[in-house]
This record gives structure tokens, sequence and C-alpha cells, in this order.
């Protein structure tokens, strides 16, 4: 008898491949194997998995252009190039046409003045939104009592909109059982802030994942960085140097960062003091960039496709379009080990 609760670790067993693999076989996201996708799909069809018909494509109709706001809260205008790559690729074969608007920190109140609404929302012809970054909880609200919205890795409880993003604990869960693996017992976490989602949900990982190995849980291996510092990736934090270098002579043998800027700021507090990474002591990130600048350190870390979870987005937000009493959803990408050169044996 086949059966119809087969989830996408099941499959993932049973070929001896990753969930994040299965996932974006199943989902037809380039870049896999074409033999891998077929293995993928026959054994989903036999162990009688079923496609959240979110994600089905082709359940979304596509009979006329819909104009979906992509709306992003930054100071820098370079960002965040992977999510947009995901969100493009994924409008061409959807009938979909994307507004990108971008507004500074400390600016976002004026998304709700129509003087400063780009042309297609001021002309009502928005069907949808897309959020990328953080933006104030009432800002959101807000909009969503005027349109359906899809938040990228940001959550806001209390607000009926949906989310798409990593799966934050288990991503760190990862990490330190990597860590674990390799030897280390003193394991910091840099980056709390009570104001993030995704922030929180990884220090709740860190503290759920040393828990379940058996480690004491110390509040003074923890590091809190400011709201601002963390949601800006230029960010320098050089106030943290001296609570870093006490820790390490503390003991602490590996930071777990909140995120992967904020690795590449405490890697670079680190070797200011002289330190070695990771002869001396072990920095991971979270969250890789699918495109890395050679300058930047070769983080060991986890990894999802942005491009993928752009995608996700955008598909997301149309079934919701055409769906509006379907109730709001979370959905969550598995993330993989990225090794790096940044963890080492500790004896």
């Amino acid at each position: 008898m086949i059966s119809t609760d087969a989830t996408l670790h099941d499959i993932a067993k049973k070929l001896d491949l990753s969930v994040s693999t299965v996932s974006r076989a199943l989902r037809r996201i380039p870049g896999i194997n074409s033999k891998t996708r077929t293995r993928v799909i026959q054994a989903a069809s036999e162990l009688g998995y079923r496609h959240s018909e979110s994600y089905q494509t082709g359940q979304l109709k596509k009979d006329r252009l819909s104009h979906i706001g992509v709306f992003i809260e930054t100071k820098h205008r370079d960002l965040p190039a992977a999510y947009l790559s995901g969100l493009s690729e994924a409008s061409l074969s959807l009938n979909a046409s994307l507004v990108i608007h971008y507004l500074k920190p400390g600016e976002c109140e004026k998304i709700l003045d129509p003087q400063f609404q780009p042309r297609a929302m001021q002309s009502g012809l928005l069907s949808g939104i897309v959020m990328i970054f953080w933006w104030p909880t009432e800002i959101v609200r807000a909009l969503s009592k005027q349109l359906p919205i899809v938040s990228i890795n940001h959550k806001y409880p209390g607000v009926d909109i949906d989310f798409v993003g990593l799966d934050n604990e288990g991503g760190m869960d990862t990490l330190i059982r990597h860590l674990y693996e390799k030897g280390h017992r003193k394991i910091c976490f840099f980056g709390r802030c009570s104001e993030i989602h995704w922030a929180n949900a990884r220090f709740g990982g860190y503290v759920a994942a040393i828990t379940a190995l058996g480690l004491e849980y110390r509040p003074d291996f923890v590091v809190d960085v400011d709201f601002a510092s963390l949601t800006d990736p230029h960010c320098i934090l050089d106030e943290h140097t001296p609570r870093v270098e006490q820790l390490v002579r503390d003991g602490v043998t590996a930071f777990v960062c909140v995120s992967e800027t904020a690795g590449w700021q405490l890697h670079s507090r680190v070797t200011s003091l002289g330190l070695r990474v990771p002869e001396d002591v072990s920095i991971t990130g979270f969250h890789r960039s699918d495109v890395m600048e050679k300058q930047m350190p070769n983080l060991t870390s986890v990894t999802a496709s942005y491009e993928s979870i752009g995608s996700a987005a955008l598909k997301r937000l149309l079934f919701r379009i055409q769906n509006p009493a379907e109730t709001s959803r979370m959905i969550l990408f598995p993330s993989e080990l990225y090794p790096g050169s940044t963890v080492a044996i500790r004896n």
C-alpha cells in the first residue's frame, strides 16, 4: 500500500540525498542534474509524496498580467541581487511584472503616503507585495489590509501575511552539531537581538542544539548585537572586540554567528587581536551568500538558495492572490552545511 504521508525527508533518505536537493528537484529549480531530478520524481511517486498546492506553478492561472510590488528596505541599492534574480526568473513564467521600490531605514512610513508610492501602486494596479528585509510591524500591518503580502525571511507575529525563508532552527542545529563533532564544547552565540525574528529563531536553535547535546547553556557565552548593526551589512562591530577577547580567554573555542555578515565582522575582530582562525578559535556564519566576494573569509556556514527563496515567494504570493480565502502559510527552506575553512578540530 502506498503511503500518502511521505515527506521530503523520506525521499532524501531513500535516495541518500540532502533534503535541499530533493526540494529543489521537485520544484524544478535550475542546477539539479537531470538524472538526479528523474530519480527524485520517481521516488516521490513510489512513496506517495504529494506537492503542496502552493508550490505548484501549474495551479496558478496566467491568463492576465499581475503587477507585483517588491518593496526593499535598505541603504544599499546593490542589495539583494540574489533574491531579485529568483523573483525575476519566476516572473517570466508566471506572467508577472515586478515593480521594484526601495526605501531607506527610517523612511518606511512613506510607503503609506500616495505621493511616495510607486506609480503602479498609486494607480491601484498592484495585485500584491513581496517585502524584503526588515520593515516596522505597523507598516506591514497597514499594507496587509490593502494587499496580499509575502515577506522574505522576516516574520511579523500577529500580521496576516505569508512568510518564506530559511529553517533557522534546523540550520543552527546543523552548525552546532558540526562543531560538536569537531570537539568543541565551549561554543558562544554571537548576535542575539530580540527585535529581529530570524535572530531570535537562530538563538533559539542554538539553545536547543547545545541542550540536546548535553552541553551547559551559559548566558555569559552569548553576545548581544544591536538592531542597527545587524540590519546594516556594512556595519563595523569594533565595540565588541574586548568582549570577544575575554570570551576566548575564558575558554571559548568557537563562535556561531547569527548571520554571514556578523561572521565576517567577528573574523575581522578576532584576527585584529592576533588570533588565528581556525587554529586558535573557530567561527561560523549563517546563510552563506550565493555570490561571495573574494576578500571575504570563507566561513563555515549553512546555505540555501536565495534565488529559490525569491522564486517561492512570488509563487506563493500569486497563489494567495488567486485564492484570497487561503490561510497564511510559513514556507521554510532546509539548509545544507557549507564546510568553509573556519572550523578546526579541537582536541
